[in-house]
């Protein structure tokens, strides 16, 4: 209560209230997706590939959708499993386990992809696992274990490899690593915009604000069509006709590519007419990079 009220008085509660209702009513819409659903759809994963190369995706298919897989596994088959005499010790520590994994499960709502179930998957391969013990016996343990050891090092090699395969740089953030089509973007962007210059990112890269340390003249990090509203085009645009940023940082996305990362967006708001009648209007292109054009007021 003291908090509360504290936060009331400070100015800080009802702009917290408000973003909660924001959320609630903009967020999801645009945001939802199916159970387990991945960009692009699965069937793009078997695209132009004959038998041999189906057999080998489909065994990688199974690894990399056990986070969407397992936790129904989990949630219906420790019930089951808890009715069998020597598993009742185990009673309370699993009643606590699936607990926790079915409140991380919901918090994944309203996108509950393929992506966001791998933030909430460490507890449900704990489960799966203990789920599972039963039916390997001890002859085959030291099998398993060696394959489970196996898939776990072509992992790790894969992920060593994707690492040594990137570039790094300095910015005024500090040293980062990455791509190299990544960090062109960024070296564009750094060598001309300054630490405490005025940019504008359009409409979604946020973290260009923080690599170059660069003033956002508006109160928005980013605006996502489909997702943010009128209201908030309008206070974007009134914030920048009020103090026009020296740098826009244009990131050039198609509706088709909103719609396969936001299938739920509604079509009809993809576009934000008005400040990009602004950039076109107020700026020139100075360099570009990938799908970034860097602009710089005329």
């Amino acid at each position: 209560m003291a908090g509360a009220l504290w936060l009331a008085h400070d100015g800080a509660l009802i702009p917290m209230l408000e973003h909660f209702c924001w959320s609630a009513s903009n967020y999801a819409g645009a945001n939802r997706t199916a159970y387990g659903w991945v960009i692009g759809g699965y069937p793009n994963l078997f695209r132009n590939t004959d038998l041999s190369e189906m057999a080998a995706r489909l065994a990688v298919l199974v690894l990399i959708t056990l986070p969407a897989t397992l936790p129904p596994l989990c949630l219906l088959g420790w019930p089951f499993r808890l009715r069998v005499k020597e598993t009742q010790g185990l009673r309370q520590s699993v009643t606590l386990l699936c607990g926790s994994a079915a409140a991380l499960l919901a918090s994944t709502y309203p996108r509950p992809d393929l992506t966001h179930l791998m933030y909430v998957a460490p507890i449900f391969y704990v489960l799966g696992a203990g789920l599972a013990a039963p039916a390997v016996s001890k002859r085959r343990e030291p099998l398993v274990l060696l394959i489970v050891g196996l898939i776990a090092g072509l992992l790790l090699a894969a992920a060593a490899k994707q690492r040594q395969q990137e570039h790094w740089m300095t910015t005024p953030a500090g040293r980062i690593h990455g791509r190299s089509p990544d960090l062109e973007v960024v070296r564009m962007v750094t060598s001309r915009v300054a630490r405490n210059d005025s940019l504008f990112v359009y409409p979604y890269a946020p973290i260009f604000y923080f690599l170059t340390q660069a003033h956002n003249p508006t109160r928005y990090s980013f605006l996502q069509p489909g997702m943010s509203t009128p209201v908030d085009e309008r206070l974007a645009l009134d914030a920048l006709l009020a103090r026009p940023p020296r740098w826009i940082l244009f990131f050039s996305v198609t509706p088709e590519t909103y719609l396969r990362t936001w299938p739920s967006s509604d079509p009809s708001r993809l576009r934000m007419p008005s400040i990009e009648k602004f950039i076109r209007e107020r700026y020139r292109i100075v360099s570009s990079a990938d799908r970034f054009q860097l602009m710089e007021i005329c």
